[in-house]
């Protein structure tokens, strides 16, 4: 971890970096513009069928105002299994404005993972990050990202 990656910066910290930037970029391309379209009455309604959902507290702004990356990849791998409105219209939101979204869901988990290895080193106490690491962290943000940047219907 001590080897910096080009610009100085130690692979362990790089590896929070990406991940908070991939982070950052789903929460306000995908997550805020959907709380911007979603009918008020249907996210309220199902919020009260589930209080303990993170995306549904977040969509009706009840209490901490904020998704970590784990909650938006739960949220996204959730809408697709469930039967409440609000999920579906999630499913059809991500269907029309981001089309290939679902198939980087398992990357976003790999992603994740290495940033919660990074961000909570008790998680896995002496895991070493590398150069390796750090790139491939880096190369598959940046699917991710790209795949964000198309926006909606390509434009």
């Amino acid at each position: 971890d001590q080897d910096p990656l080009g610009g100085g910066m130690p692979y362990k910290t790089a590896i929070k970096e990406y991940g908070s930037i991939l982070e950052s970029e789903l929460k306000v391309r995908v997550f805020d513009e959907f709380r911007k379209v979603v009918p008020a009455s249907q996210a309220r309604q199902d919020w009260v069928e589930d209080t303990t959902n993170k995306f549904l507290r977040f969509l009706n702004r009840k209490g901490k105002d904020n998704l970590g990356l784990g909650d938006m990849i739960d949220a996204l791998q959730g809408c697709r299994r469930s039967r409440l409105g609000t999920d579906l219209a999630f499913l059809d939101y991500i269907a029309r404005n981001f089309p290939t979204l679902h198939e980087h869901l398992k990357v976003c988990g790999e992603v994740k993972d290495l940033r919660n290895k990074a961000v909570h080193p008790s998680v896995i106490p002496g895991f070493v990050f590398d150069r390796g690491t750090a790139l491939s962290m880096a190369s598959s943000c940046r699917r991710v990202i790209d795949n964000l940047l198309i926006g909606p219907k390509g434009q």
